[in-house]
């Protein structure tokens, strides 16, 4: 019982440490802490380490598509005719 105890511990301080690697991109983006809100993937009710990827994976998607190139980047316009 004691020894579960301590692995529940250990894995709470590893998620923890996971989590602390978004907090600022977290607290400066209001967006995306809403997001996460919804998610019920806040920072402070992460204790396991699922929940850790879960939180790091939404926050990088987040970010990815921040950065991804939009349709006019992509370039949209006409195929061919005239």
């Amino acid at each position: 019982m004691e020894n579960e105890a301590r692995k529940s511990e250990q894995e709470k301080k590893a998620a923890q440490d996971m989590v602390a690697k978004y907090r600022r991109q977290i607290s400066e983006t209001p967006a995306l802490l809403s997001l996460l809100y919804d998610a019920d993937l806040l920072p402070e009710q992460i204790v396991t380490m699922r929940g850790a990827v879960s939180m790091a994976a939404v926050c990088i998607a987040y970010n990815e598509g921040l950065h991804a190139p939009t349709r006019a980047d992509a370039g949209t316009g006409d195929r061919g005719g005239g």
